[in-house]
């Protein structure tokens, strides 16, 4: 009897933290579908600036050529969210993600660590250096 006495104050740590658990307000960071229009938003904007890098360097003919070529196209196949954990200094979160990327030159698989940032019209991605 006297060890059932000595874990009950053990029982009621045990509950008192489940209760806690409970009512703690759950952060799962964005939804996989806002992940995603952010991720395919910031890899259009990166074929734009190659596309106007093209443009300063070669000309018009350069761009025509990437473009005959299809090099500035893809398509997002899958994407997958895996984790996100919440930033304090600016409410963004970062988040671990699986992508396939349909190229003309075939599909590409590539596990991402990046920031989504909340902005006023839109999440924004930034990949992790």
């Amino acid at each position: 009897m006297r060890a059932a006495v000595a874990l009950v104050p053990y029982f009621m740590l045990a509950a008192g933290c489940g209760a806690l658990a409970i009512a703690a307000p759950v952060e799962p960071g964005p939804t996989e579908t806002q992940m995603r229009a952010a991720f395919e938003e910031s890899l259009s904007r990166q074929v734009r600036n190659a596309l106007d890098f093209a443009a300063e360097t070669g000309g018009p003919e350069a761009v025509a050529q990437i473009r005959e070529r299809g090099h500035d196209r893809f398509s997002i196949a899958a994407f997958r969210k895996r984790n996100c954990r919440r930033l304090a200094e600016d409410g963004s979160h970062r988040c671990d993600f699986v992508v396939d990327i349909e190229l003309v030159t075939g599909r590409m698989q590539h596990q991402l660590t990046g920031r989504f940032i909340p902005q006023p019209a839109q999440l924004v991605f930034v990949q992790d250096a």
